[in-house]
């Protein structure tokens, strides 16, 4: 796969190169300073994966993230902040790592899970959101009983969530592939939502319910 990292810090940008050029399903690595750059890049060369900062010069990351469509994106942050996560997951990152904590597991599952639809949040991003005060505010819950989502759906949005695949989801509930699939398929028509990024960020309370 092919990455682009985006970070106007030099020293930044060279690490976590060199960090993806020695995992071996990277076959290459491009780099720019600036979210103007990138967003040339992206428009010139296919990239399977952004990893994105979110502080930067002449464009922030979070207005970049508006302008690219085609190719998962993975936000990069010094700032460990609840609402800026929110802002980015809303906005479709597919994920949100802190430099300086993210471990090289949670980079692995950021390669492997965000192209395939799955959300990743590194550890110090994941303590941030107090998931019983998500359970009370509205989504879960509220939206289990609204949109009658049964049992099996609802663990399979909640893998979702933790940014399983189908494979992983299928081997977790001991079900068939197909059978993963066929819930989401029902549990996206209750939810009114077309993707499994809608799914999470419903699920998660980044999102609205539709009315």
């Amino acid at each position: 796969m092919k990455v682009l990292v985006v970070d106007d810090n030099p020293i930044i940008r060279s690490g976590l190169t060199s960090k993806l050029e020695s995992i071996e399903m990277v076959k290459g690595v491009g780099q720019a300073s600036d979210a103007l750059e990138a967003l040339d890049m992206l428009q010139a060369t296919h990239y399977d994966l952004v990893f994105l900062d979110i502080k930067m010069p002449k464009m922030d990351g979070l207005t970049a993230l508006t302008h690219i469509k085609d190719t998962p994106v993975v936000m990069l942050t010094s700032f460990a902040d609840e609402e800026m996560m929110r802002k980015a997951l809303a906005l479709g990152a597919r994920g949100y790592l802190t430099y300086g904590s993210f471990t090289n597991s949670e980079l692995m599952s950021a390669l492997l899970m965000a192209p395939k639809g799955g959300i990743i949040l590194g550890s110090t991003a994941a303590s941030l959101i107090d998931f019983s005060k998500l359970l009370t505010k509205s989504p879960v819950r509220s939206l289990k009983e609204k949109y009658n989502i049964s049992a099996r759906e609802s663990e399979i949005l909640d893998a979702l969530t933790k940014g399983y695949s189908n494979d992983q989801i299928a081997k977790e509930l001991q079900v068939s592939k197909k059978t993963v699939k066929s819930h989401l398929y029902n549990a996206y028509a209750k939810l009114g939502v077309q993707s499994r990024l809608e799914a999470v960020a419903l699920w998660l309370g980044v999102k609205e319910a539709p009315l």
